[in-house]
Formats: C-alpha cells, structure tokens, sequence
C-alpha cells in the first residue's frame, strides 16, 4: 500500500509530492546518493573548540564556509588558522537573536546554497541545582541552546533545499549533541535539559525536513579538550559534584581531540547517504566506527 506524503515549504510556498511508499522512499535515500549540491557550509560556535577544528577540515576540501560566533576576535583567529583562509567567511551574531540570523543569511551570495549547517555553538551556564535557578538566566541557556538552532534553521531552510530533489541532494543540517541529553548530571540541570530537547529537535526536523530533500543527523563528541571543558574544571563540587571525574580526564590525558572529531563529521557530512546521516544519532566512540576510521585517518 502507498502512502502518499505532501510537504510544503512556508517560506517558499512550493509543494513537494512524493507517491511511494515509506520503505520504497526509504531505498531510494539509502542506494540514491546523487550528487552533493554546491554550496556553502556553515558553522555556528566557529571560534574555537569543534568549530574551530571543523573549519580548518572543511577548507581542507576547498569548501567554502561561514563561522559564527559572538567574538569577532576568536572567528579571525579560526579563519588565519586555516589553510585558504580566503574560503572562510566570518560572522558576528548571537543565535539566540533574530537579528544574528539575519545577518548570517545576509552573509550569503544572492542565491547561494547551504551544504551544511552545523549548530555547534551552545553553553553549559547557568550550572547549579534547578531549585536555585534564576528563571531569566535558564530562559537565555534555552534561547542559546535550543531556540537558536530551530529559528536558524528556519530562517536558513530554503537554501538548504535542493532545485530538483530527483538529481541532487539537499543541504544537510548537523546537531552537535551531547552524553547530557541522554544521563543526567548533577549541577548541569539547564544543560542536560536543553540537550534533551535537541536531541528531539533533530528527530522532529529529519522527520519534517526528509521529504524536501533535507537531511537532518546528530553526533556525539565525546567529552573533547574544549573551552567547555575548561569552564567545567574550574567549577566548585558544590557546583558541580561530579567535576573531579572531568579533572581526571584532563589529567590522565584521555580527553577526545577536537581535530579527530572533525574528521569524522567531515566524513558524516560528505561520505554517507542520507539514512546513514540521519536515521541514527551518531557517536565517535561507536566499534562500528571501526569499519571507516582507517579511510580518515590516513
């Protein structure tokens, strides 16, 4: 039996039918790579950390880019440190405001595609038990972690979606999750929860956005030498009781490098089909990973 799916894109008003059945639909997105559209990735959270690494893997492929961030000093520190710096536009927003979502859509060319959007950027403040939260600080952690990336991408969808879905793919989008939307942590209450909600933002989006030819995944890091992970060390036990076990990870050595990180999501983003990328949320530490690793890691 067929089911017949209709999407309708609000921003473009254009309708898309596809009359296969879900398992039919689900082949031709798995055997049908196409080609990758053209186009420009962007990263949020460009200035340091993951974002930084990722710019500097994605310049590696002649991509051009955009990062974004709050500190124009930190977006030009990634943009010289990558090797064409020439492919990386840098843009200062904060994503939890509409204003930072226009100027990053004014940052691209008149009809220009997006490859790739990765919501990198995100916060771990305001730490502490929920019963002491202040209510306008857990309200800007929300607007950072989670309202950001879903009004980003809305502001952002009809340039990731492809001018014919039969010849190409369209542009992917990639949440940089987390360990705390699946565990919770003591003293990171805003966190693990705004995690969460990400986690099922992007299971709501891959489900809205497949049949416009918009791919939707979500990876997890690992716990990463970061700025992040810098801000957690410096925090009290009352703040956050289980901050010991993040100091023995810097100690012992045994933090994820933020480099091969973004060899793997390079590779999630260029090398996979569309149900690979997005059926699954995805985590460097899988032993499946085993089976590509030694293609990236040459």
């Amino acid at each position: 039996m067929n089911t017949y799916l209709f999407a309708v894109c609000p921003q473009t008003k254009v309708t898309w039918t596809v009359s296969q059945s879900v398992r039919r639909y689900r082949y031709i997105s798995a055997t049908k790579l196409s080609k990758n559209m053209p186009g420009v990735s962007i990263i949020t959270g460009g200035g340091s950390g993951l974002g930084r690494a990722l710019a500097r893997r994605l310049v590696q492929r002649s991509n051009p880019i955009i990062i974004v961030g709050r500190r124009e000093n930190k977006l030009l520190e990634t943009q010289e440190a990558c090797s064409n710096p020439s492919l990386v536009r840098t843009v200062v927003a904060d994503i939890s405001d509409p204003a930072g979502h226009d100027a990053i859509l004014d940052a691209l060319e008149e009809n220009e595609k997006i490859k790739a959007l990765v919501h990198n950027a995100a916060v771990l403040e305001p730490v502490g038990k929920l019963m002491d939260m202040d209510p306008e600080k857990w309200r800007e952690h929300i607007a950072i972690n989670l309202d950001g990336p879903l009004f980003l991408t809305k502001k952002l969808l009809p340039r990731l979606i492809p001018d014919n879905i039969d010849e190409e793919r369209g542009g992917r989008i990639l949440h940089i999750s987390s360990g705390a939307a699946h565990y919770p942590y003591r003293g990171w209450g805003a966190y693990c929860t705004s995690k969460a909600a990400f986690h099922m933002l992007y299971r709501s989006l891959s489900a809205e956005l497949s049949p416009l030819g918009v791919s939707v995944g979500s990876v997890r890091p690992g716990v990463m030498d970061t700025p992040m992970q810098d801000l957690i060390r410096e925090k009290s036990e009352l703040e956050l009781p289980d901050v010991s076990r993040f100091r023995q990870l810097k100690e012992q050595g045994t933090l994820v490098d933020p480099e091969e990180v973004a060899t793997f999501i390079d590779w999630l983003l260029n090398d996979t089909n569309d149900v690979e990328f997005s059926e699954k949320e995805w985590d460097v530490r899988d032993s499946e990973r085993q089976s590509w690793e030694p293609k990236l890691f040459l």
